[in-house]
């Protein structure tokens, strides 16, 4: 069995040749792949539980440096995050979010 990088057709937006892996070999593929997780996805899902006053558990959130930053801002908002083994984020509404909904949300 062996792998091939090998140019494809041309992307029609780009206009550039795509890029394709080629496996050939007598064994059909078999199996899982887990998923892994967005931090683009999981970031403004974090920052919109400053509008709820319920508690929100996110799941698959990837452990990154943008991911403990938005917990460290969330945190100094009144915020309560935990972190579970299963990569699971529980962020607990802040009592405060009465107060800030109302500030984001009613006019000057």
């Amino acid at each position: 069995m062996h792998s091939v990088l090998t140019q494809g057709h041309l992307n029609h937006r780009s206009k550039r040749p795509l890029k394709k892996l080629v496996i050939n070999g007598g064994y059909p593929l078999k199996g899982t792949v887990k998923i892994s997780s967005a931090k683009n996805a999981a970031l403004p899902m974090m920052t919109a539980c400053i509008l709820s006053n319920q508690d929100i558990t996110l799941n698959n959130v990837p452990d990154l440096a943008d991911v403990k930053t938005m917990n460290t801002l969330l945190k100094s908002m009144g915020i309560s995050i935990n972190k579970t083994l299963d990569g699971s984020l529980k962020l607990m509404a802040a009592k405060s979010n009465q107060n800030m909904h109302h500030m984001i949300w009613s006019k000057p």
